[in-house]
């Protein structure tokens, strides 16, 4: 054999290699893609799920500070007097009340 085809040979097995690598590493490329856009979905699911969370929290929030303002001992009074204000419809002693009788009509 002379030297200019094992020189040929050599270039064969090489681009034959290369052309393995090269596609090794466009299959490696398209997972790595595939998993990026599958972790950027959960990411997005996730972020969602804690912005829907944080509005409960915020919510829940609201609604105990309210309660400890009606039981602190100051309010109790003005509370209940809303409660029958609202709910009962009644006046303290001395008030007048104006009931709209078109309600409903």
């Amino acid at each position: 054999m002379s030297d200019s085809e094992n020189i040929k040979k050599k270039r064969k097995k090489k681009r034959a290699t290369s052309r393995f690598v090269n596609a090794l590493m466009i299959v490696a490329a398209i997972v790595l893609l595939a998993n990026f856009f599958s972790l950027c979905g959960q990411l997005k699911e996730k972020k969602e799920k804690y912005d829907a969370l944080e509005q409960m929290y915020q919510e829940e929030l609201l609604i105990k500070n309210e309660y400890e303002y009606l039981l602190d001992d100051k309010n109790r009074l003005e509370y209940i007097e809303r409660i029958a204000r609202e709910k009962y419809g009644y006046v303290a002693p001395g008030e007048r009340a104006f009931y709209d009788s078109s309600y409903g009509k």
